[in-house]
């Protein structure tokens, strides 16, 4: 499958202002869910979890982009394509 078929295709950016708009929006819900319920505010921390680690995923391939660099090659099984 072609990666530039799948959302966001090159807009790594664009990807990065959408999860941090999940991130705050899934942030705001365990607050108001804190005020009713504890335990459902608990059961959404994993959710939390995973979205900041989605975040920093999508930073990770972004930074580069943004300075005009690139970070040396860590091993990792999978990089961005470049056009």
């Amino acid at each position: 499958m072609d990666p530039d078929l799948l959302p966001p295709g090159d807009r790594y950016g664009l990807a990065l202002v959408e999860i941090l708009v999940l991130l705050v929006a899934v942030a705001a819900t365990t607050v108001l869910f804190a005020r009713r319920e504890h335990l459902a505010a608990w059961l959404m921390a994993p959710y939390v979890a995973w979205v900041e680690f989605a975040t920093a995923l999508n930073l990770v391939i972004v930074a580069p982009e943004q300075s005009g660099g690139r970070q040396p090659d860590r091993g990792l099984a999978w990089t961005p394509r470049r056009p």
